[in-house]
């Protein structure tokens, strides 16, 4: 049993005698230290002078005589009575260090010795130095973190420590008895310093040995923050700690020796005097959930990864149904819950059963747009995989089966279900139970004679039915009507099971129709657009540049809603890589018999805002129609205000401005106060210069602020096919002379020579002469020195990339 936790759990009694049984073990001595402290920190260090004393005789006498002083100061600095204890400690000192040529320099720099007013504290300086032996480890709480120490040098009185990120330096043991402190062994801050990798992988590897190791540290008691931050020390956080924790977490939560409360992310974790039986730490940390969503949320990681023991399982399932039953829940939560139970035991909840009865019987809204309650519940449970597993009871609620089994069972299902619900928790709802059992086996005592069946029976006929429904497809036609209405993780499940069905027609039309309104159901669009844009289309569908604009706005509106929306934001994600992925993307194909019009419309689609992925495509498709595209509708990208240059230029510009802020400025307020120290200012021309100078610099910064805030990259831009513009390398001849140069069209802050090319910039005379141009056309330049004739000979669009590294 624990030392240290029989301390803090204030078990005296329990203590004395773990102690003793120590002391007669003669065990090593490793968690009785931090018991010693435990005590004295709970004013107990009184009842532990006589066992320290008689435990340090028995030590010495087995030739422990260093164990024997640990303990001794231990209870001194704990709070004991130093006329008990200090000779004792002494003489035990001498004996286990007196021979060392290090022990009266570590006496000189501490004061442990005889003679001296207090030896407590004196004591926790010498044990410390005591511990800073070469090849053990320390931590400095300061930021320095775990070190190792390499040597010590009694005659200069150093410590030489090496730490974790290969800094080594020498402290005065004077020092480094004050600001580090020792780390034992087990410590994983140590053995993460002598063997990070290995540890890394022992701790995955098992995660309660490493939890123990955090929960001895913090005396048995650690907060998730706590666990984290010890974790965090060895190395593993972010992904890997979330993945570390939940598998912790979980083995923590099904063992004897732990105890867990509270969330993931708010845990309790406790190191337990008693071993306790899983299933009923299990079921106690069930029932203190504080509502249903936790319960299901502990029951599902319970069943995540490897297989737990069955009881186990049975009592998760069994809290499970018994926190469903709750009215107070909302019901999508306790559908939710049914859902997962019907997934594990292979039969439906005969609540759940009742509930989505009553369910289906509220009228129908009078709007057929609007869903249906049974499809507001479907669409209002919490989670895509409970909306998933939703698909698998439509059979068993809609087939001639179910209408049939929920006429038969739900009066005698509603009389159980009650029963249950007043019996939760009270010796009455018991007895009532049993009565309720005792009446319904009369019944099914007196039905056998006449029915042959009982209502136990009845429950597994409806489980027939419910399959002979799934078989027999009669659940289909009601389902279809209310395709549109289906929630979100419902949607790819139920489209197989129609495709599975045979009504590959119906959905071709719920397609046709979702066409003219895709906000409808963005996920049963995308579903469908998957389904029939990969095949022949029939006819009758809306064209393809029809289908296009349709998925094109609805990408525009799940971009432009997606913000803070998790589910629009995978609907989002999902949509964009649909229509632009693939040797022969699905928005090109559609587009592929546009006319220019009908591109107008996509692009101010687009331009309303779409991910970057989609609004380029509609860029490549425009000017694969028309190279002049954008040049009827504004000009190029090139032109306007807008500042376009390479990554490499923006920072060179940025560079610039930074060297006036940080150097140039400064420099001129340092020359503005030398020349007002000269003094008379009216006829200071050192003034005058450094004011002009200074109304330049703030001029000059503020413009290329002002730039800055105009710029965009041209590794940005959507290039034009075949088409001069800043980001090219164009080969051109002059017509007149014959001769043939090249150059690269880039930003105005670009330097003069880029991947073994000449730059220039696009703004210049030559550049503005050239954009737009296509190859083998010609064009008449003005330039500073005359009008010349040149005619494109090559087109590049080089790896702008490389520019930083050129």
């Amino acid at each position: 049993m624990s030392l240290p936790l029989l301390a803090t759990k204030e078990m005296w009694q329990e203590f004395d005698d773990a102690w003793a049984e120590l002391r007669q073990s003669g065990g090593p001595i490793d968690e009785l230290l931090p018991a010693v402290k435990l005590a004295g920190e709970k004013k107990r260090a009184g009842r532990l002078v006589p066992q320290a004393k008689e435990h340090a005789t028995t030590l010495i006498e087995a030739g422990r005589a260093d164990d024997a002083a640990l303990i001794l100061g231990s209870t001194l600095a704990a709070g004991g009575n130093p006329g008990e204890l200090v000779n004792e400690l002494i003489e035990a000192s001498t004996k286990a260090w007196g021979d060392k040529k290090w022990y009266p320099v570590f006496q000189e720099a501490t004061g442990f010795k005889q003679g001296a007013s207090d030896l407590r504290k004196p004591w926790r300086k010498f044990a410390k130095l005591v511990a800073f032996q070469p090849g053990s480890t320390l931590f400095h709480p300061g930021g320095w973190g775990v070190g190792e120490v390499l040597e010590m040098d009694i005659d200069k009185e150093t410590l030489r420590v090496k730490f974790w990120n290969g800094r080594t330096d020498n402290f005065p043991l004077s020092a480094a008895m004050d600001i580090f402190d020792p780390l034992g062994e087990g410590d994983l801050r140590a053995r993460a310093l002598k063997d990070p990798e290995a540890l890394k992988k022992e701790v995955k590897a098992d995660p309660i040995e490493a939890l123990n190791a955090i929960l001895t540290r913090h005396n048995g008691r650690a907060t998730t923050t706590t666990i984290k931050t010890a974790m965090m020390q060895i190395g593993i956080e972010g992904s890997a700690w979330s993945a570390w924790w939940r598998k912790a977490r979980k083995l923590a939560e099904n063992s004897d020796e732990i105890e867990v409360s509270g969330t993931p992310q708010k845990s309790l974790v406790t190191q337990l005097l008693v071993k306790t039986d899983p299933g009923e730490g299990l079921r106690r940390i069930l029932q203190r959930s504080t509502n249903l969503s936790e319960v299901h949320q502990r029951v599902r990681d319970l069943f995540v990864g490897q297989g737990v023991e069955e009881n186990l399982e049975q009592i998760a399932i069994e809290e499970l149904e018994n926190a469903a039953k709750l009215e107070t829940e909302p019901l999508p939560e306790r559908l939710a819950a049914w859902l997962f139970l019907r997934e594990k035991t292979g039969q439906s909840p005969k609540l759940m059963r009742k509930v989505l009865y009553e369910v289906l019987q509220a009228p129908e809204p009078p709007d057929v747009s609007q869903p249906p309650e049974i499809w507001k519940l479907f669409q209002a449970l919490p989670g895509a995989k409970d909306q998933e597993r939703s698909v698998s009871i439509l059979p068993e609620l809609f087939g001639s089966g179910g209408a049939k089994l929920a006429l038969e069972v739900v009066d005698a299902e509603l009389a159980e279900a009650n029963a249950t619900i007043d019996a939760i928790g009270t010796e009455e709802g018991a007895e009532a139970d049993a009565a309720l059992a005792a009446e319904e086996a009369a019944a099914s005592s007196d039905d056998s004679d006449d029915d042959g069946a009982s209502a136990d029976e009845s429950g597994d006929d409806s489980a027939e039915a419910a399959a002979e429904s799934e078989d027999d497809g009669t659940w289909v036609e009601e389902v279809l009507p209310h395709l549109q209405h289906a929630a979100p993780g419902q949607v790819r499940p139920l489209v197989e099971r129609l495709l599975t069905a045979g009504r590959e027609e119906d959905l071709r039309n719920h397609y046709s129709g979702l066409l003219a309104r895709p906000l409808r159901n963005p996920t049963l669009m995308i579903v469908l657009a998957d389904k029939f844009e990969d095949c022949e289309v029939h006819e009758d569908m809306p064209t393809p540049v029809q289908r296009g604009q349709a998925l094109l706005a609805l990408a525009q509106n799940t971009f432009r809603e997606r913000r803070g929306n998790p589910q629009l934001t995978r609907i989002s994600g999902r949509l964009t890589d649909f229509l632009t992925k693939g040797s022969q993307p699905i928005l090109k194909r559609l587009f592929a018999a546009a006319d220019i019009s009908a591109l107008r419309s996509a692009n101010v689609t687009a331009s309303r805002g779409v991910d970057s992925e989609i609004d380029n495509l509609i860029t490549e498709i425009a000017l694969s129609k028309d190279r002049q595209f954008f040049a009827q509708d504004g000009g190029f990208f090139w032109q306007g205000s807008t500042i376009w240059t390479t990554r490499a230029g923006l920072r060179r510009r940025s560079g610039e401005l930074k060297e006036i802020r940080e150097v140039k400025i400064p420099e001129n307020q340092d020359a503005i106060g030398r020349a007002a120290s000269f003094g008379d200012l009216s006829e200071n021309s050192e003034w005058e210069a450094a004011i002009e100078e200074q109304r330049n610099l703030t001029a000059r910064a503020m413009e290329m602020e002002e730039e800055l805030r105009s710029t965009d990259l041209i590794e940005e831009a959507a290039m034009i096919e075949d088409t001069v513009c800043p980001g090219t390398r164009v080969t051109y001849s002059d017509n007149g002379s014959g001769e043939t140069s090249t150059v690269l069209i880039l930003g105005p802050w670009d330097s003069d020579q880029v991947l073994g090319t000449q730059v220039i910039s696009y703004r210049a005379p030559l550049a503005q002469g050239l954009l737009g141009l296509g190859k083998g056309e010609k064009a008449q330049v003005k330039l500073p020195g005359g009008e010349i004739e040149l005619t494109i000979e090559s087109i590049e669009t080089p790896d702008l990339s490389m520019i930083g590294a050129s």
